[in-house]
């Protein structure tokens, strides 16, 4: 009896050695280092169904941005990206323009309404921001880097503004967090929550996204992290007070409201040793609804967005 205790003691020392020990827990950082190059590819496939006075109009947009982030800075401060544009690629299908087809790495002058979705989207090639980055994956600033980036966007046009397609909508989508990491370590099944503000052209919205660690698996001699997400969205409250109106007279605009609860779910893949996303994908749904003089107009909105990301070293 006495000969196996060292060895029980033993596999007790060795067992609490290993990276996580009995707790099986891990901590998930951004590990990104100075120098490191990386190339994303965005791909946003977007439907929206506009209901007003007993007419429907689908408008579908396929978007996809190449971009590369090259890490000039990594220290406890932050980790310092600068972040490149180098290819748009836009499918617009609606009933009021038809198909339009963006290509930035095209060379032949669009011509219609698809010039004016090239005139707001080209300025954006070669755009330079840099972007500080805490470890876990938090944007806390960006800051222009070249001219192209300091310009004001310009006007979107007419079919572009019409669908939401401009320069500063592709450019809110930059810079939004793939993912937010938990505070402490955790293990498989645990969640923790990040409550975050938005800013959309319907109004501002509060969003509560939920996190959660499905598995932790090794693949190609990587240990890979699935983390599944949820979201709700709420119309955040301007707290202003209601303009007063004449008597029996009704804005003729009304206050942007959620429809049906707001519906959106994800994967995220996290390489745990690299400390970074490998791919990201999102789904979602949102209704909202609008009084517009007599009218109500209901807006339904389907998305789904993959984020894929690669070394380009």
């Amino acid at each position: 009896m006495k000969a196996q205790l060292p060895a029980c003691l033993l596999i007790g020392v060795l067992w609490c050695s290993l990276p996580g020990g009995a707790s099986g827990q891990t901590l998930l950082r951004w590990k990104l280092k100075q120098g490191e190059s990386l190339n994303l590819t965005v791909q946003q496939e977007t439907e929206s169904e506009v209901a007003f006075s007993g007419k429907r109009a689908t408008t579908k947009i396929d978007l996809t941005v190449e971009l590369n982030w090259l890490v000039t800075a990594a220290d406890d401060k932050g980790i310092k990206i600068k972040q490149t544009i180098k290819g748009v690629k836009l499918k617009l299908q609606s009933p009021q323009g038809g198909l339009i087809e963006y290509d930035s790495a095209a060379t032949a002058r669009p011509a219609g309404q698809a010039r004016d979705v090239a005139d707001s989207l080209k300025p954006l090639m070669g755009t330079e921001v840099e972007l500080t980055m805490s470890d876990r994956g938090e944007i806390v600033a960006g800051l222009a880097v070249n001219k192209a980036a300091e310009e004001s966007p310009p006007e979107a046009g007419k079919a572009a503004d019409l669908v939401g397609v401009s320069r500063t909508s592709v450019e809110r989508l930059l810079r939004q967090a793939i993912v937010i990491l938990p505070e402490k370590a955790v293990s498989v099944g645990d969640d923790w929550s990040v409550t975050s503000q938005l800013a959309a052209a319907g109004g501002e919205f509060t969003q509560a996204t939920t996190y959660r660690v499905a598995g932790i698996t090794e693949r190609d001699g990587q240990s890979i992290a699935e983390i599944q997400l949820t979201s709700e969205l709420k119309a955040a409250s301007s707290g202003a007070p209601p303009a007063k109106l004449p008597p029996n007279k009704r804005p003729e605009v009304g206050k942007l409201k959620l429809k049906t609860p707001h519906q959106q779910s994800g994967t995220i893949l996290f390489a745990v040793d690299s400390g970074r996303v490998i791919q990201a994908e999102q789904t979602q749904k949102l209704v909202t609804e609008r009084a517009y003089r007599e009218a109500t107009i209901v807006v339904t909105l389907s998305s789904k967005q993959t984020t894929t990301v690669r070394s380009a070293q």
